[in-house]
């Protein structure tokens, strides 16, 4: 009976670990090679297997194409909303963050600012001295401009909305229109800077910029 009961809680084990892999297979990793490994956290609890947690592992080998590119830059910043990346730049955000092996600059806001923070073992942080706007536009026109000045240099921004009407290019700055994100995009882009930015749908993106879309809700301007 014991012998019996044992099977049984490993036959489980294994429905249930099969069971997540299945429902984990509509959720593509932002990967090239669309087969990922998993590693699942499982406790026992009364006997019984509870599937915990079961999370992605990517290797470098599976980064998708937009990650080996970015990966020719010797110096990637990263800008974007206070409020977070969206949901559909979060996967491949990550990766992009925890796995390029180029320095990465950015700033010290909330939101994607703090995401690549916590993403990264090392970064440069741009720190703003104080916070009344024109100390955050001083940190944000420091990093573009650091970009610049660096050989081989990338933007990755991730806005939170569509690119406001009336911000233009230049090689100085321009309002954003409550649009930082946007308005580092602009300065990158008049600078010479490579921008690579993620927008919720391709009628956020300005009239400015020759934008070419890698997937994903990712387009590439310059580079």
């Amino acid at each position: 009976m014991a012998v019996g009961g044992r099977q049984g809680r490993k036959d489980f084990l294994v429905f249930c670990f099969v069971f997540w892999i299945k429902i984990l297979r509509f959720f593509p990793l932002p990967s090239a090679d669309p087969r990922p490994c998993f590693n699942a956290v499982v406790v026992f609890l009364g006997g019984l297997p509870v599937v915990l947690s079961v999370s992605a592992v990517v290797s470098s080998r599976r980064l998708p194409r937009v990650c080996r590119w970015v990966g020719q830059f010797s110096v990637v910043g990263f800008s974007g909303s206070r409020s977070g990346p969206g949901a559909g730049a979060v996967p491949l955000l990550g990766v992009l963050a925890a796995s390029v092996g180029s320095e990465v600059r950015v700033g010290c806001a909330r939101g994607v600012d703090e995401f690549v923070r916590s993403s990264c073992s090392a970064p440069v942080v741009f720190q703003a001295v104080g916070r009344s706007p024109a100390a955050l536009v001083t940190r944000s026109v420091r990093l573009v401009r650091s970009l610049a000045g660096s050989p081989s240099s990338l933007l990755v921004v991730v806005p939170g909305r569509a690119c406001p009407a009336g911000l233009v290019s230049g090689s100085s700055w321009c309002s954003g229109f409550g649009s930082g994100s946007w308005a580092s995009a602009a300065l990158a882009v008049g600078l010479g800077v490579p921008v690579l930015v993620w927008v919720g749908c391709p009628s956020w993106l300005p009239a400015w910029g020759s934008w070419v879309g890698v997937g994903g809700g990712w387009f590439v301007c310059g580079g």
